[in-house]
């Protein structure tokens, strides 16, 4: 398929725009999680943080990887997002340091697990012969989408004063992403 097809094809436009939108939000939050956190945890308590949820991250690709070859991958990955709503509205919802933390283990588990799925849905949703133009097109289009979310969250942060309204953005859009995979607008093809 060329990239013009593809970029024609349904099933080709959800997981793009999920992935896109799912990564915006969270690079945008890793990109602030350490600003997000110093007032309440300190700086040092905001590191700790911050290598819990690279900890946790760690853990969650480990257990995606264990199950991602028996469940249906689109559903993976809106659960994999969905955890991370679970974890913005914890981190919405506390300034309690068990609770940011929480909230911090909660977003590691799925972060790294968005820039591998594109790859392993294409895999199964694609003929053979497309999956390096489908996954390259997929991460030109998402890390070029990505790449703003950073700099949107920091002039939200500037225009409100706080991070709550960065937070709820990215909650919105990790939902939108979750609704958008499950998506199916045509059958799934796999070439042998």
């Amino acid at each position: 398929m060329s990239r013009r097809a593809l970029l024609g094809t349904p099933r080709y436009l959800t997981m793009v725009g999920a992935f896109s939108i799912g990564l915006l939000a969270q690079i945008s939050f890793i990109a602030h999680q350490a600003a997000f956190l110093e007032p309440t945890l300190g700086l040092k308590g905001a590191g700790w943080a911050l290598s819990v949820t690279a900890l946790s991250a760690v853990v969650g690709r480990l257990a995606v990887g264990a199950v991602i070859d028996h469940v249906d991958r689109r559903l993976a990955t809106a659960a994999n997002l969905a955890v991370q709503v679970v974890s913005m509205i914890v981190l919405l919802s506390t300034t309690s340091v068990a609770g940011l933390y929480l909230g911090c283990i909660l977003f590691g588990f799925g972060v790294g697990n968005l820039i591998t799925l594109p790859g392993l849905i294409v895999q199964q949703e694609f003929p053979r012969r497309d999956f390096a133009r489908a996954v390259s097109l997929n991460v030109a289009v998402t890390q070029l989408v990505a790449a703003v979310g950073p700099y949107l969250l920091g002039v939200m942060h500037d225009l409100s004063g706080n991070y709550r309204s960065s937070l709820i953005a990215c909650l919105v859009l990790q939902v939108a992403a979750a609704l958008l995979i499950l998506m199916r607008p045509s059958p799934r093809t796999i070439d042998a």
